[in-house]
C-alpha cells in the first residue's frame, strides 16, 4: 500500500492500517538505484483471489490504492 524512503514513514502507515484491524508490516529493499526503500505491505494470503478482494476493500473502504504482489514483490 505504499513504499518510502524514511522508515519513520513506513512506519506511521502500518500503525494506521493496524489500528484499522490489517494485518500491516514493512520490509527493507534497494530501489533500482540501489537506494534504501521501505514497502509497506498487508497481509499475506493463500490466493489471489483472497488478495484481489483484500485490496478492494481497502480501496473502497480506505480509500488507498492497494495493489497486490507475489512474495518476489513483483505485481500479479
Amino acid at each position: 500500500i505504499g513504499i518510502f524512503k524514511k522508515e519513520a514513514n513506513a512506519s506511521a502507515l502500518v500503525k494506521h492500517f493496524t489500528n484499522l484491524n490489517y494485518k500491516t508490516f514493512f520490509y527493507k529493499t534497494t530501489g533500482k538505484n540501489k537506494k534504501v526503500l521501505y514497502r509497506v505491505l498487508i497481509g499475506r494470503f493463500d490466493s489471489k483471489k483472497e488478495a484481489d478482494a483484500l485490496a478492494k476493500t481497502i480501496k473502497s473502504k480506505e480509500n488507498t490504492k492497494a495493489l497486490v504482489f507475489r512474495e518476489s514483490g513483483t505485481p500479479i
